[in-house]
């Protein structure tokens, strides 16, 4: 049994604010200024966080690099195919006709512009694939259909533009 006497002694003290009636507890002040301060400036960090992040990815520089190509064959000839099987870094199958590319200097998944310096010409490719580590930070690989849309197949190596689009 609650012994109501005591309670209200207690709160007439300052102890605490309780409603006798209902049995609910209320303290004797709102939560503090600087409780509400420090979530609010948490909250104001986080987003400029996200935003600064979202905004550097967004307008990262172009790179100029090296781009070749290949295609199933190709990974045959150079004997390749039989060790992945024509399966990408991604876990899919490669398709020649798909606008793809292999690079080690964007995460999988990241759609990229690549621009061919001498034509102007353009393509965009998602990253699927990973390219060898001897040609890591120098090198992008372009499916046989992306490369066909910027240069001719015969020119083997171009120098092209880079840019993250996502």
């Amino acid at each position: 049994m609650i012994n109501t006497k005591n309670l209200r002694q207690r709160r007439n003290a300052g102890e605490f604010d309780q409603n006798i009636s209902t049995g609910t507890y209320q303290p004797d002040s709102p939560p503090s200024n600087n409780l509400i301060n420090g979530a609010i400036l948490g909250i104001f960090v986080c987003i400029i966080v996200l935003v600064f992040g979202f905004l550097m990815g967004s307008c990262a520089h172009a790179q100029d690099l090296k781009a070749s190509w290949y295609s199933v064959e190709s990974l045959k000839r150079e004997g390749t195919f039989k060790y992945s099987h024509g399966i990408m870094a991604n876990g899919r199958r490669f398709k020649d006709e798909e606008k793809t590319c292999a690079t080690r200097l964007w995460p999988l998944g990241t759609i990229v512009r690549v621009t061919h310096i001498k034509t102007k010409k353009s393509v965009i490719v998602k990253v699927t694939d990973r390219i060898g580590k001897r040609f890591a930070k120098t090198r992008i690989d372009l499916s046989k259909s992306a490369f066909q849309e910027i240069a001719i197949l015969k020119e083997g190596l171009i120098n092209v533009t880079v840019e993250r689009i996502l």
